[in-house]
């Protein structure tokens, strides 16, 4: 038996188990778009009228189960009555699959995500392959699980458990989802031949179809979710609402303030359904909140946000050229950046050589890596042979003989220019002749790097941002000599490590960082003219910055985060921007001669003694600020940088400066963009401003020429 569908294929084994294979059109991934739901929605009626079926196996022909709703369509709703229709039509589609006598079983292997994991839910049991990944990242768009989720899975779940991945977004790997028990079952898998036809040979779909066929034969499996015994209690009905609710509501709020109202919704949204049947909750309880949100400008501003971080990652510079089982990528510099860099690049497969210049360096550098692979294993994001594989990629090394058929180096080594300059002379020596060297350097320019090189077309920048884990952006930096192909291999290796890849152009602090620069410069300029460092940081707090890596910081702590001898560095290598960097010397104080470089706090206090430094050093006035005044001059600097880098094409779009701010500068999503934010205010009210400022504070406030235009350039900003 088979039926015929666009983005749908059937087959039903001899064992009456009907095989239902996802494979979207037109896309990569699986989503659900409202046409996908419809033929799900036929599937669903035909199945269960079909007396040959005796139960369903639900799997992806593609790589991944199902990423999700369609974004697009998410972004374009504007009708609530159409919204709800799709919502309401769904939420019956689903409550069909769960309340369905014959068995579905869902076989997962990679993504499954959003929707994806809500139709997953109202499946009766759930196989997934080691390489699954579960989570509910609505909220990270302004908006709730809609299709069930904050409903089933309350109800699958400890409550804790459930309240914490539908408010935080975050994803579960395999191992971690089976012990809270959202799956019942992970199988080491070995991808093969994708097809309608093949699917049921890999092991995860084997044991799929079994499960399907014990369960219509009533063999009664069991789920073993081992919930220890104080989330249950802090399930039941007396204590969740004295205790649990309030608790999480209590860390959501710590955690967003009163900028992000998805998780708080989806509280409630829980909380309210909790006393109701399942579909009732969906439709009374869950729903109503969707339907708030999903078109709301929040919303729409942070999809904006996801779809430019697509358009980013899925340029086109080339063919693609990387493959983990042919290449093996080199890194200089086994320190901090250099050991994160390689243990990233082996996450991926790759074989890496790791060189430094003594022993000590290189160990020093692999027991870090060691450190963070030991916590993935901790969190069973990877299992212990894994680790081992993932170190053994890594090879130390102390000689460039290893280098003689690597395609592509990363330099990764101490911010000393002669260094870097030596580093490149003796690549271009060793390495193969269409080799590429790609510098991390965040204070100098690819040009002065590659100043000496015989070879400048090879020669590209990847600066990539501490933590390297955790922070998204990567820059790529073309000079005028960067040749087509080392970009586009750039490009591709940074898309290959998951994480955001931005081309710039050569410059002083390339983009981020001298945007950056004018923010971290006004904080210490506050701290001397009497300011203190906890109204300056807490100011830029409740601005949001950096709100969205789950810790808010404010400019002053941000400093003391990546070392302040680092921030002397990038700052003094700014001046060629001329006298709106003014602040070295005063920070360049915080380095003592030969003792430890000073911090602005110290042991959770300001640090009194960075505060009395300050203001001998400085030779202005002390002043009293007021909290409005103090945001305008740390935000509105950035935004005069920004419009500089655009007139002078360090990037070409300033949808483009608003993505790096937020994956590399901590510039909070909710507000839009650091330029569409001046777009909705109104260009014209930030220079009058900067015009006060300036008159007030001095010529480093004046707005650039830019202003002039920016009203054009910023025009598709201001819906």
């Amino acid at each position: 038996m088979e039926w015929t569908y666009r983005h749908f294929k059937t087959r039903l084994l001899d064992n009456d188990i009907c095989i239902v294979g996802f494979d979207y059109q037109g896309k990569s991934v699986n989503v659900l778009t409202s046409e996908a739901l419809e033929e799900i929605k036929a599937i669903v009626y035909g199945v269960t009228a079909d007396e040959r079926v005796k139960g369903m196996v639900l799997v992806s022909l593609k790589d991944s189960f199902i990423a999700g709703a369609d974004i697009n369509e998410i972004y374009e709703m504007t009708d609530i009555d159409g919204c709800k229709k799709l919502v309401t039509e769904t939420h019956t589609v689903f409550g069909e699959i769960e309340s369905s006598k014959k068995p579905w079983v869902v076989a997962i292997d990679g993504l499954c995500l959003g929707g994806g994991l809500e139709l997953a839910l109202a499946c009766h049991w759930r196989v997934a392959t080691d390489n699954g990944v579960f989570g509910f990242p609505e909220v990270k768009l302004g908006i709730i699980p809609g299709f069930g989720g904050t409903q089933r899975l309350p109800r699958l779940i400890s409550l804790p458990d459930a309240l914490d991945l539908i408010t935080s977004g975050r994803n579960v790997y395999a191992y971690p989802a089976l012990k809270r028990g959202i799956i019942d079952d992970v199988v080491t898998n070995q991808r093969g031949e994708r097809t309608i036809d093949t699917v049921d040979r890999e092991a995860f779909v084997v044991v799929a179809i079994e499960r399907a066929l014990a369960l219509r034969s009533q063999k009664g499996l069991k789920r073993n979710p081992r919930t220890p015994l104080l989330q249950k209690i802090l399930g039941w009905p007396g204590v969740r609402d004295l205790i649990t609710f309030k608790k999480a509501r209590s860390m959501v709020t710590a955690r967003v303030k009163n900028h992000y109202p998805a998780p708080l919704k989806a509280l409630d949204a829980v909380q309210a359904g909790l006393r109701m049947s399942v579909q009732r909750a969906c439709l009374e309880a869950e729903m109503p909140y969707l339907l708030e949100l999903v078109v709301s400008r929040l919303s729409k501003d942070l999809i904006e946000v996801f779809l430019s971080t697509q358009k980013t990652k899925n340029q086109n510079l080339g063919p693609s050229f990387f493959d983990p089982a042919k290449h093996t990528i080199g890194v200089l510099g086994a320190g901090l950046m250099g050991s994160q860099i390689a243990g990233e690049i082996s996450d991926k497969g790759f074989g890496v050589h790791l060189k430094d210049l003594e022993p000590k360096f290189l160990c020093d550098g692999m027991n870090r890596i060691i450190r963070m692979k030991k916590e993935d294993v901790a969190k069973r994001i990877i299992n212990k042979p894994e680790c081992e594989h993932r170190m053994l990629r890594i090879h130390p090394s102390l000689s460039w003989d290893d280098f003689k058929s690597t395609p592509f180096v990363i330099e990764a080594i101490k911010e000393v220019l002669s260094w870097k300059q030596k580093a490149l002379e003796e690549f271009e020596e060793a390495a193969p002749t269409d080799a590429i060297f790609a510098t991390n350097t965040s204070s100098f320019m690819i040009s002065e790097v590659a100043e000496k090189a015989r070879h400048k077309e090879r020669c590209v920048g990847m600066h990539f941002f501490n933590p390297v884990r955790k922070m998204q952006l990567v820059e790529i930096v073309r000079s005028d000599s960067t040749s087509a192909q080392a970009l586009a291999h750039a490009y591709e290796l940074g898309s290959i490590m998951g994480k955001v890849p931005l081309v710039v152009r050569d410059g002083p602090g390339f983009l981020v960082n001298r945007i950056l620069s004018r923010y971290l410069v006004e904080a210490v300029l506050l701290v001397a003219e009497g300011v203190s460092i906890a109204d300056v940081d807490k100011a830029a707090e409740n601005f949001g910055m950096a709100i969205d890596s789950g810790r808010s910081m404010g400019p002053l702590a941000l400093i003391d985060y990546i070392g302040v001898e680092t921030a002397v560095h990038v700052l003094s290598s700014l001046k060629k921007l001329g006298d709106r960097i003014v602040v070295h010397p005063l920070i360049g104080g915080m380095i003592p001669q030969g003792k430890r470089p000073l911090t602005f706090w110290k042991q959770g206090k300001e640090n009194d003694e960075v505060r009395k430094l300050l203001k001998e050093q400085y030779a202005g006035p002390q002043r009293s600020v007021s909290t409005e005044t103090l945001i305008k001059r740390l935000v509105l600097p950035m935004r005069d940088e920004a419009l500089r880098c655009l007139e002078e094409g360090i990037v070409t779009e300033p949808w483009q400066v608003d993505l790096a701010m937020l994956y590399g500068a901590g510039f909070p999503a909710f507000r839009g963009g650091l330029l569409k934010e001046m777009a909705r205010e109104g260009v014209d009210h930030t220079r009058a401003d900067l015009e006060s400022l300036a008159a007030d504070h001095g010529d480093r406030f004046q707005p650039c020429d830019s202003f002039k235009e920016a009203e054009n350039v910023l025009s598709a900003y201001k819906m």
